[in-house]
């Protein structure tokens, strides 16, 4: 077994951050991609389908992970699996059928992956023969009782970041708008969840508004840098699905993320100006199924006036500040480079 030293544990730390950051997108690119116009159909078999891929987020990751360590096929198993376990998207089971709900904690889930790869790493080329015998049971029920235990404080996390954000809407409406739309920009790009803290503290109206634009802004710009690196299709599932694909990045290097920020505080700016809203639902999702500019049309009607907002605000600006401030850092100020975006697929 390799000696743990600082520069192992940052190259594990990063192979479990870009298996996170894969499984995240897709498990939630088809409920992205084609949650809002399934819903405008009565079509409840697909809508259970993108609701079961979004509920199926932890195991994802776990495979994702898994495969970043080359695990073999037992061993992935029973990664994944953990994984799931340790989302809490499972809630239980009732008379047979067992019950899943929502994606569960992204953080709890890295956390039962983690302690599942450092018991398989240590003990699964011991086991030999008896590994399925051995490791699948012990490890499910370690690693389940202690992310079990620990669901609740690492919840609390997001709890502690929600009462911040919802101090900002105590401010004026514009100085409310910019922080607001920063900080979902951040949480995006983090394990934190954007939809677990706008629902936590039920943000709706101007500041719903201003958090999906933030997300948005933040999703197009990394898109845009993304862009070098990777091509089109990958820069395109930052946006219509999730820019928690650049999770691993982020950790590497916080710096990258500020074209996001800058972009989003200037975009933020119109929200207010045009009477944006939304609610708590619509907040987190940037342009993801184009729920932010379907939330506020919701809410103030369909009216020529409303859509023009919607499309302008959630849409037009979030995508002119994102392209200035992607080419002002990388191209001017020589702030962020493109590898520092590069995907490892």
């Amino acid at each position: 077994m390799r000696i743990l030293t600082v520069q192992l544990f940052k190259e594990n730390l990063f192979k479990v951050l870009n298996g996170m950051s894969i499984g995240i997108i897709v498990a939630l690119m088809p409920s992205a991609m084609l949650g809002n116009i399934i819903g405008q159909f009565d079509a409840p078999y697909l809508a259970m389908l993108l609701a079961l891929s979004t509920s199926m987020l932890a195991l994802a990751m776990g495979i994702c992970i898994g495969l970043q360590f080359k695990l073999d096929p037992i061993s992935l198993c029973i990664l994944a699996i953990s994984t799931m376990v340790s989302g809490g998207a499972v809630r239980g089971v009732v008379n047979g059928a067992i019950q899943v709900q929502g994606s569960g904690d992204v953080l709890n889930a890295t956390l039962g992956a983690v302690i599942a790869l450092a018991i398989i790493l240590t003990f699964g080329h011991r086991l030999k023969a008896y590994k399925l015998l051995v490791l699948a049971p012990t490890t499910l029920i370690i690693v389940g009782t202690i992310t079990s235990l620990t669901a609740a404080p690492v919840g609390a996390i997001t709890g502690y970041v929600g009462m911040m954000i919802a101090h900002f809407t105590t401010l004026q409406p514009l100085i409310m708008s910019i922080l607001i739309a920063m900080s979902f920009g951040l949480i995006i790009v983090s394990p934190l969840s954007t939809v677990a803290v706008a629902l936590l503290i039920q943000l709706s109206g101007t500041g719903s508004a201003a958090a999906n634009v933030g997300c948005a802004a933040a999703a197009i710009t990394l898109g845009i840098l993304n862009y070098r690196s990777n091509g089109l299709g990958t820069s395109l599932a930052h946006f219509l699905g999730s820019p928690k694909i650049q999770v691993a990045n982020f950790i590497k290097s916080p710096i990258m993320i500020l074209p996001g920020l800058a972009a989003g505080a200037i975009a933020a700016i119109f929200v207010p100006l045009f009477g944006a809203v939304g609610t708590p639902m619509s907040a987190g999702f940037g342009l993801s199924g184009l729920i932010g500019p379907l939330g506020h049309l919701g809410l103030t009607g369909f009216d020529a006036y409303n859509i023009f907002v919607a499309a302008f605000v959630f849409a037009v600006v979030p995508a002119v500040t994102s392209f200035a401030m992607a080419w002002l850092f990388r191209d001017v100020l020589k702030i962020v480079r493109d590898e520092q975006y590069k995907l490892d697929f």
